[in-house]
């Protein structure tokens, strides 16, 4: 495993410019790489690049690929070819069926790019993972002042809409998912050139050169050491997922009760079913 790590490591650096990214993918393979269970069949969400879809596979086990839209989908599949890939329903659904995969990745630009509600995909999560698989997600954190968001225009204002404080994810993972850790990344001038990088991506513009986009990240973590007792703009978590407690009754005083909902719910109904048992 410390020989897939290192592997992992190496071909980060390499490959990805963006720090961002790279901020993002140690934090996952920190969380990965902890865990004393072995990936058999893991699932990477949301990223739209092939080459990290790929880096995943350095981990260990069988991967597969989901996309929020079909447009992104095919982009990636035309790397990993069509059976590595599957495309996400209009609200988050998974295309698998329960308890299917050990760990689960999920990309921070995904969650707010396509509007999905992070309460119906983490809901999705924890359907399809196995009891006691890895749950990995980045997600924007809501700040008070968020002044990169604030020039990183149309782009910014989207992931201003869907950010989240610690506290409301922690809401919405506690009751399917034991929390095991938590990381932080990006600060102002870090924030503010991701904003800058990904809002030309986001508008249909050249990109930047990697030589040029690297020296920028590099200059921007140097203004950054200043700001060292501010708020960051990213967090990565990890939990595990939690076996079926039906309704959980927890007592918020002495004298009140709180009754917190099933997480499941039935989409046998209304979503095409794929098992993933074959890949096993």
């Amino acid at each position: 495993m410390n020989i897939r790590h290192n592997v992992f490591k190496s071909i980060l650096t390499k490959s990805i410019a963006s720090l961002p990214l790279r901020k993002e993918l140690s934090a996952v393979k920190h969380f990965i790489g902890k865990d004393t269970r072995k990936v058999r069949i893991g699932l990477d969400l949301g990223f739209t690049q092939a080459g990290v879809s790929q880096m995943f596979r350095q981990l260990g086990g069988y991967w597969l690929t989901a996309e929020f839209t079909k447009e992104r989908g095919d982009l990636v599949a035309a790397v990993l070819g069509e059976d590595k890939v599957v495309v996400l329903g209009s609200q988050g659904q998974i295309p698998f069926e329960e308890k299917q995969f050990d760990t689960i990745v999920v990309a921070n630009r995904g969650v707010f790019f396509d509007g999905v509600p992070l309460e119906m995909l983490i809901k999705e999560c924890h359907r399809v993972l196995i009891n006691g698989g890895l749950f990995v997600f980045t997600f924007p954190r809501r700040k008070a002042v968020a002044l990169a968001r604030l020039l990183g225009g149309r782009r910014g204002k989207i992931e201003a809409q869907y950010a989240c404080t610690y506290k409301e994810v922690l809401s919405l993972l506690k009751p399917g998912f034991d929390v095991l850790g938590i990381k932080y990344s990006g600060r102002f001038w870090i924030e503010l050139v991701r904003q800058f990088m990904e809002q030309n991506e986001f508008s249909g513009k050249c990109s930047v050169p990697e030589w040029l986009e690297r020296s920028l990240y590099g200059f921007a973590s140097f203004l950054d050491l200043p700001l060292f007792f501010t708020g960051h703009y990213n967090i990565t978590v990890c939990g595990r997922r939690k076996g079926w407690r039906g309704q959980q009754r927890a007592l918020t005083n002495d004298q009140t009760a709180a009754v917190s909902n099933a997480l499941f719910y039935d989409y046998k109904r209304s979503r095409k079913t794929f098992s993933a048992t074959r890949f096993k």
